[in-house]
């Protein structure tokens, strides 16, 4: 299987994340900036991998509510 991998590049601070990120394949470049969350950089995230081809979804590593099994 071919990936298409893209370099992502992040500026944290207190008001805004701003992130860039680079398809070295063609060399598109695209830059995006958000609020500095956790839920705004991971909806960035999945902007983008609405925007480029590649693998895995972002939306993959969201933290997911489980329950403890009991036994």
């Amino acid at each position: 299987m071919k990936q298409n991998i893209i370099y992502v590049g992040l500026d944290v601070d207190d008001t805004q994340y701003h992130g860039s990120a680079l398809d070295k394949n063609t060399g598109e470049i695209i830059t995006f900036k958000c609020r500095p969350t956790l839920k705004g950089l991971l909806n960035q995230l999945d902007r983008l991998h609405g925007t480029v081809n590649f693998a895995p979804n972002p939306s993959d590593y969201r933290q997911r509510k489980t329950t403890p099994k009991s036994g």
